[in-house]
């Protein structure tokens, strides 16, 4: 089988509790139309659209060629600068390597309306969300 065949989607999705608060990022990966791996992670003092970026970032690091990719996010802060060359003014470290990893795979950016019941969007809220509450709880 060939490598750059495989059809590989990621849904992300950032959260906050507060803004600036506590926020999770989480990435869920499907390859071929299955799904194969999720990734979340926080911060105890961040934003929402770090958040958003974080989300993305670390999705695209777990493709590990440079085949296509089909990110989905809820963040027209993100889409829309990948998309639109919207203006980078602020998370300048986090664009940076999010341009980075552009350059490096063939990412198509596509925007998914949150909470309207797309499974890939609402399991990678569900994760971000249920992290911020662990946390809050401890």
């Amino acid at each position: 089988m060939r490598i750059d065949l495989i059809k590989i989607e990621i849904y992300t999705d950032g959260a906050c509790s507060g803004n600036p608060g506590i926020g999770a990022w989480a990435a869920v990966i499907f390859v071929d139309g299955d799904y194969s791996s999720d990734h979340v992670g926080f911060e105890k003092h961040t934003t929402n659209n770090r958040m958003e970026l974080q989300a993305v970032i670390e999705g695209l690091s777990h493709v590990t060629y440079g085949g296509e990719v089909t990110l989905f996010s809820d963040s027209q802060y993100v889409i829309k600068t990948m998309t639109e060359g919207w203006r980078k003014r602020v998370n300048l470290d986090l664009w940076n390597l999010l341009d980075i990893q552009n350059r490096q795979l063939k990412v198509t950016w596509k925007w998914v309306k949150g909470h309207s019941g797309n499974y890939g969007n609402e399991l990678a809220n569900r994760f971000a969300q249920g992290l911020i509450k662990d946390i809050t709880r401890e």
